[in-house]
């Protein structure tokens, strides 16, 4: 488990390239961090920190994303996975460069 106390964090980044990849029509695509958290004892799941961009094959997007309250607020993140929305590919890929949680300042 990750088990990552947000604190002071405000922001979520990812640096990534999108290879062969359509956007799903008339939709825009989007970035999404789902996670699971811990507050006061009770879990939860939550997909609210999300980010559009314009899909760029071929080239490094950054996208930063201000963390939710709810996020910030949690007592632990226990896990977190990314989603990339409405795009498609049979062939396509998605290449992560780098993935950053921290204030503003830190951020590369």
């Amino acid at each position: 488990p990750l088990r990552f106390h947000p604190g002071e964090t405000e922001y979520f980044q990812i640096r990534f390239k999108t290879t062969g990849c359509e956007t799903d029509a008339d939709k825009t695509p989007r970035v999404v961090l789902e996670y699971y958290y811990t507050k006061d004892g009770v879990y939860g799941y939550a997909t609210d920190v999300v980010g559009s961009y314009s899909l760029k094959n071929g080239e490094y997007q950054t996208v930063t994303i201000p963390l939710t309250e709810s996020f910030k607020t949690a007592g632990e993140i226990l896990c977190f996975g990314i989603r990339f929305q409405h795009i498609k590919s049979t062939n396509g890929s998605v290449n992560i460069d780098y993935i950053a949680i921290g204030q503003s300042h830190e951020l590369p």
